[in-house]
């Protein structure tokens, strides 16, 4: 639970009169003078009067607690899969202004106890939205992970994702792998009944800021930042051609279904059962458009799609799927 007390003008960082100003309230929000939708056919303080689709001015933390979650909502949009607790951290850290009890607009509901005689101190931020550019743009630095999966988040909202197809209409050569890219053990195996799957999983690693998956071949690779199973956000990839003659892993990606299922285990023979929720086909830098759907423990698989004659893929095939 979040809980949002209210402010009676943004321009002046007070207490509202009518707010609770206790410790269990998180943050601050525009509470007073709030233009929104009222029902139909209903007065209010006898000054609202509608027939048909009523807008009036209300007061309250019941508008500081909407205002509130609509900030939550655009972070979930723009910083998916995280956990309540990390997104009350977002809205205080974004906030540049807080307000005391010193601050009210009135002092008649202000006490120096939670009524049991005990003092507390308050002194809570107040939401204060107009940062978000800044502090979105500086989110890998400014902002403490708390899980592996959130490095990963932040990768698909700014980044292409990875190159996973090979020409089935030229022939092409793959140059050596180089050294430093090494496909390790991660212990884990998949298996997709559907398409008659099973492979055990390499991890990909992270090399300025990109995925070499050019010589995983075969196999099935976990990008690295990804989180365990049930423990954050896992993303898969594998090719959808190997050459001209040869499918990858993932070519038939695109045909899974709502609901059809994907199983992991790890090294202790424990079984993940995932069902698949979402089946996408976007351009290659398009993630963020279909980031909003994904879950706090969502299963993520990609590979390209689509060649053009000229060489090189116009998409991605994305599969969301959500553990069981």
């Amino acid at each position: 639970v979040i809980a949002a007390g209210a402010l009676p003008d943004m321009s002046k960082p007070m207490i509202a009169a009518y707010s609770d100003h206790n410790n269990m309230v998180d943050i601050l929000a525009s509470g007073t003078n709030i233009y929104s939708a009222n029902l139909a056919n209903r007065e209010w303080d006898g000054n609202i009067s509608c027939e048909d689709i009523c807008y009036g001015e209300m007061g309250g933390t019941s508008e500081a607690a909407s205002v509130t979650g609509g900030a939550l909502a655009l972070l979930a949009e723009a910083f998916p899969g995280k956990t309540m607790d990390e997104y009350r951290s977002m809205l205080r850290e974004m906030s540049t202004r807080s307000v005391n009890r010193r601050n009210s607009n009135t002092h008649d509901n202000l006490t120096n106890d939670d009524g049991t005689g005990t003092q507390f101190e308050f002194n809570k931020p107040i939401l204060d939205f107009s940062n978000f550019t800044t502090y979105y743009n500086n989110y890998p630095d400014g902002y403490s992970a708390s899980k592996p999966s959130d490095r990963m988040d932040f990768f698909f909202l700014t980044s292409d994702l990875p190159k996973t197809g090979f020409s089935a209409l030229h022939p092409q050569e793959l140059r050596s792998r180089p050294l430093n890219v090494r496909y390790t053990p991660t212990n884990l195996a998949i298996r997709i009944p559907q398409l008659s799957i099973e492979s055990d999983l390499l991890l990909v690693p992270e090399i300025s800021g990109e995925y070499p998956v050019e010589w995983l071949g075969d196999s099935i690779g976990m990008l690295e930042g990804s989180a365990l199973p049930g423990k954050g956000v896992m993303v898969l990839t594998a090719h959808n051609h190997l050459n001209t003659t040869e499918n990858g892993p993932f070519v038939a990606l695109g045909t899974l279904n709502m609901g059809d299922h994907i199983f992991l285990t790890d090294a202790n023979n424990r079984l993940y059962p995932y069902q698949i929720s979402g089946n996408y086909k976007i351009d290659a830098d398009g993630f963020a458009s279909i980031a909003g759907d994904l879950g706090e423990n969502t299963l993520v698989m990609i590979t390209c799609e689509d060649e053009a004659a000229s060489g090189g893929y116009l998409h991605r095939r994305v599969i969301f799927a959500d553990p069981l």
